[in-house]
């Protein structure tokens, strides 16, 4: 096992757990075909493409359910069952070049699924190039179902695709635990190059920091899926962490929530070893396994369909930082809070909660096939019946936004600002702890969070940065504030003193990966602890935090 402590939910949680009259849903669009998937367009807010299965595009716009499709490629996809149209992605550069892709399964001449892009149309963004298709990839599939299909680039303008085992009963072929097959797996890949010009199946490039180069599908990123069907990253410009929540669908037993912390590569999540943390009929292909932070057993549901970590700021600071998920056999949606490790970067689940009966009487809110968000971070729920509707707090007054600008002191060259930033909230003079999160500074130095109204004390920590308080009135509905940050605390003790000094000097010379480096004395973020460490804490030596 690795890392993290997983917890199951248990029938006893799921009737002492369940959250009343905090939130409620409200309808966005309906009839629509088989709606599996829906994409912000990155290059104007309130556009939104809808993905049905049957393999047709639509538009919303400004709430509306424009006539005629973006696109029609019914004639390329087989449709039916868990197969069709399921993945959309917008190119990083879309606004720029009208680059999308998409993943279908076909049938003809042998039972695959593609990845293939396509091209907005020159002269109107509200329609797709139809002869613009160029194959990036094809599949082998073995069965029709455990398709995965949901694509999303990376922060660094990667393509990452979650794929199924294949299908299989209980994956008694091994896929997903054999490095020489993409079922089973996640691929990373690059679409700026081609590195197979003699493969008209494969136009696409290898990562140089790819985990498997020298395994016979280098583009294997991490093994031992089930069914990744929906997965998200925690995007730093949302003020996310850059890590992947992945809800991979169980086979008899339990379902899993798994979260990856950025980078981490190479990792295997057990899947046919194991089912959740229970050992399956498999045998692992390589050690250690990944638990799943979260698993569920027959007592919620019994498909899940998940996740992301919610960073809006209308749902209020109770369900900041939580993971949302829903289940497609019982109907229900729940969530989790994530407790991200500021040093480590791992993660663990806490506080289940059955939001259920507050976004419908009956407790079941689906069929609900996917979640999807907006550029402000805020969550819709899609139906396979043709309904989507937003998921809204169940009083719109009963939060406040803040708006924190970070100032990092003492980085010193390049050096990198905190990966993790910890925010406490209490009212003010209570030292009782209303909230904790963990986010991102984003990528212009500041964060977006909602918090109580009134007046609040926020506590702000990050890596090596001594801590910082503010205390801030909300009682509008708003704040701001600017949060000087300072660099030097090596043991994370919000004080640079001589203990510091020492742990540096115990770590110089060492660069990361190798014996006797320290992160946290690796000041500057260079990934060695040099001379320019020493300057930094040098700098800020006998200061403290708020």
């Amino acid at each position: 096992m690795r890392f993290r402590t997983c917890w199951t939910l248990l029938l006893a949680t799921l009737a002492s757990s369940v959250a009343q009259g905090q939130l409620a849903v409200e309808g966005f669009v309906s009839g629509i075909f088989r709606p599996v998937a829906m994409v912000e367009d990155p290059s104007r807010a309130n556009r939104f493409f809808v993905v049905m299965q049957d393999g047709r595009i639509r538009i919303i716009e400004d709430g509306v359910h424009l006539s005629g499709n973006f696109l029609d490629i019914r004639s390329q996809v087989v449709f039916g069952g868990e197969r069709g149209l399921l993945g959309l992605a917008f190119d990083p550069s879309y606004h720029r070049n009208g680059y999308f892709y998409l993943y279908y399964t076909f049938a003809t001449p042998a039972m695959g699924s593609r990845i293939v892009r396509y091209t907005r149309d020159a002269s109107d963004e509200r329609l797709a190039d139809p002869a613009s298709a160029s194959l990036i990839l094809e599949i082998e599939q073995p069965d029709v179902n455990h398709n995965g299909g949901t694509m999303h680039f990376d922060e660094s303008g990667l393509l990452v695709i979650g794929l199924g085992d294949g299908g299989v009963p209980g994956d008694t072929p091994g896929n997903a635990q054999n490095l020489a097959k993409r079922l089973g797996s996640f691929m990373r890949i690059d679409l700026g190059r081609d590195d197979f010009p003699e493969d008209p199946l494969r136009n696409y490039g290898i990562p140089d920091d790819n985990p498997f180069p020298e395994g016979p599908r280098p583009s294997i990123w991490s093994k031992g899926w089930r069914n990744p069907w929906q997965w998200h990253f925690d995007y730093r410009s949302m003020n996310g962490l850059g890590g992947k929540v992945i809800a991979d669908v169980g086979e008899a037993t339990l379902e899993e929530l798994n979260y990856e912390p950025p980078d981490a590569a190479g990792r295997n999540y057990g899947w046919n070893a194991r089912e959740g943390t229970a050992a399956y009929i498999g045998t692992p292909s390589f050690l250690p396994l990944t638990d799943p932070i979260f698993e569920y057993t027959r007592a919620f549901g019994g498909s899940i369909i998940g996740g992301f970590i919610y960073r809006g700021t209308a749902l209020g600071p109770h369900h900041y930082g939580r993971i949302f998920f829903g289940d497609f056999v019982s109907r229900r949606v729940g969530s989790v809070f994530l407790r991200v490790d500021r040093k480590t970067g791992e993660a663990v689940a806490e506080d289940f909660l059955d939001h259920s009966l507050d976004l419908d009487p009956s407790g079941q809110v689906g069929p609900s096939v996917a979640l999807a968000r907006d550029g402000a971070g805020e969550m819709f729920l899609i139906h396979l019946d043709g309904r989507i509707q937003r998921i809204v707090p169940d009083d719109p007054e009963a939060s406040a936004v803040l708006d924190g600008r970070l100032a990092f002191e003492g980085l010193g060259g390049s050096a990198r600002r905190p990966d993790i930033l910890e925010v406490v909230i209490r009212n003010t003079g209570d030292t009782q702890v209303l909230h904790t999160f963990t986010l991102g500074p984003g990528t212009d130095d500041s964060f977006r969070i909602p918090v109580p109204r009134g007046r609040i004390d926020i506590t702000v920590q990050g890596g090596t940065f001594l801590r910082q308080s503010a205390t801030v009135n909300t009682g509008d509905g708003s704040a701001t504030f600017d949060f000087d940050l300072r660099n030097g605390d090596v043991n994370g003790d919000n004080v640079v003193n001589v203990q510091d000094f020492l742990l540096l000097r115990q770590a110089f010379g060492a660069t990361e990966g190798g014996p006797g480096f320290a992160k946290g004395a690796d000041l500057n973020g260079d990934g060695s602890v040099n001379v320019q460490d020493f300057l930094i804490l040098r700098s800020a030596f006998g200061r403290s935090g708020d």
